[in-house]
């Protein structure tokens, strides 16, 4: 009786062994799965970003904004902050044509007031201004 009684418990710690095991083997097969699935997830995203970059930079503001960008700095950023580099850049690149235009104005402004000081006849102003 005792031995059998042995042998069952023996038997019963085996069984509980095996269940033990297969139930880990399965959580790691469950684990490896769920990498393998946010790895293709991970790698159809940076393929999009890239594609993505490679339109955006073939536009001509695109191509300033993103340049210097990666795909993977790409795939983190949304849409808003995509439109948002944009219209910084654009903002950037409009004062800098109006500080060129300022530039230029304080050049040629003075040498139009010399002109108009220097000439006594009135008809000249009008072609003058429209020369510019």
């Amino acid at each position: 009786m005792r031995e059998r009684e042995e042998m069952e418990q023996l038997e019963e710690q085996r069984r509980r062994q095996m269940e033990a095991e297969q139930a880990r083997l399965q959580r790691e097969a469950e684990d490896r799965e769920r990498q393998r699935r946010q790895q293709e997830h991970r790698e159809i995203q940076l393929k999009a970003a890239k594609e993505k970059l490679d339109q955006l930079r073939s536009t001509a503001i695109g191509a300033k904004v993103f340049n210097n960008m990666d795909e993977e700095l790409l795939a983190d950023m949304d849409t808003d902050e995509i439109m948002k580099k944009q219209v910084e850049q654009l903002e950037k690149e409009k004062k800098e044509m109006l500080e060129k235009l300022r530039m230029q104005e304080k050049k040629v402004f003075p040498l139009t007031y010399k002109y108009y000081r220097q000439e006594s006849n009135m008809h000249t102003v009008p072609i003058l201004f429209c020369a510019f």
